[in-house]
């Protein structure tokens, strides 16, 4: 597991005052990607901004596009790229359909 002690992420333990101090050296932010929640639930945001076809369907296809990318281990700039290189294709295929 990969923790990062607070001291390092906030500096000096004087910035937390004398009581604090100890608590804070004491944490520790789990940086792992194990320690996110990997859930098509954690990605919901509240059911007045979400519509139907949001989550039935978008949430869905977009889940299961990030989860098939970090299988094969690429960064979401490169995802980017490929849907950059994707979108000039196509507008290339459109622009010449004969």
């Amino acid at each position: 597991m990969s923790l990062i002690p607070l001291r390092r992420l906030c500096g000096t333990p004087k910035a937390f005052g004398a009581e604090r101090a100890e608590f804070a050296l004491e944490m520790a932010i789990d940086l792992t990607p194990s320690a996110a929640p990997s859930t098509i639930e954690a990605t919901y945001k509240s059911r007045e901004l979400e519509g139907w076809i949001d989550i039935h369907f978008y949430r869905k296809i977009g889940f299961s596009l990030a989860t098939f990318f970090e299988k094969l281990r690429m960064t979401p700039t490169a995802v980017s790229f490929l849907g950059c290189i994707a979108g000039v294709v196509a507008g290339h295929l459109y622009y010449y359909r004969d």
